[in-house]
């Protein structure tokens, strides 16, 4: 068995989560044979040397938990704020599930006074319609920020007005 520094990867229950998330990073970009390399290590997402090799008498994983700290819930995940950029401390936080959907690669970005922020989010801040609207708008060709804040047309009640007519 060999020696033990940090006490995280091996303790009688297995790994701590902060060290699952570290080993399954350093996966992810180093490991061509894992299954996510392709969406990573393949794609150049990088990570630090610090957190690879360590610093000042630290392990790269010491490094890595200074920097992160403890996971603040047992549902939070390492996640990357800019998914085209690295594994570095300026660039990676400990999100939740949520978090985490927002801030996919998938995730469709839009601009709205000045400020940058996801799809999702600028329906719920700015938002003149539902989400379902909104993404059924910008499908059918409308722009972004006007599929989110533009306020739907009022319906027309025919069974009021047929009573009003008479009818």
């Amino acid at each position: 068995m060999g020696k033990i520094i940090h006490g995280h990867s091996r303790y009688k229950q297995g790994p701590t989560p902060e060290y699952r998330a570290y080993h399954a990073m350093k996966t992810r970009c180093l490991n061509d044979n894992a299954a996510r390399f392709e969406g990573y290590g393949r794609r150049g997402i990088e990570i630090c040397p610090r957190w690879l090799v360590g610093e000042n008498g630290k392990t790269g994983f010491e490094c890595f938990l200074a920097d992160m700290g403890s996971k603040p819930t047992p549902k939070h995940t390492l996640d990357r704020k800019n998914n085209d950029e690295g594994y570095r401390p300026s660039n990676c936080r400990w999100a939740t599930p949520f978090e985490q959907a927002r801030n996919a690669r998938s995730t469709r970005w839009v601009s709205i006074d000045g400020t940058r922020m996801s799809f999702a989010e600028a329906v719920e801040r700015f938002g003149a319609v539902s989400y379902r609207t909104a993404r059924m708008r910008v499908h059918r060709g409308m722009d972004d920020v006007a599929a989110i804040t533009t306020p739907l047309l009022p319906r027309h009640n025919f069974h009021e007005r047929s009573a009003s007519d008479g009818r």
